[in-house]
């Protein structure tokens, strides 16, 4: 959104009198913007598979457990 604000107003006209700059800058954040979705992606699979490990632990727990009495 800013990308666009900038582009249209004066002072970013002045600064990019090229468009092909603001479309380059565009595609640099599209790209930062899709690695970070893709660390997000990655670090929620990771808690995720965290907490189904914690799962099996505690069944273990209780296994070992109900088989010592």
């Amino acid at each position: 959104m800013a990308f666009f604000v900038l582009a249209n107003s004066p002072w970013g006209q002045k600064l990019y009198t090229d468009r092909t700059i603001v479309l380059e800058v565009m595609a640099v954040f599209f790209f930062i913007g899709a690695v970070n979705e893709v660390g997000y992606r990655v670090n929620r699979s990771k808690v995720d598979l965290l907490k189904e490990v914690k799962q099996v632990q505690l069944q273990i727990l209780e296994l070992q457990t109900s088989l010592r009495k």
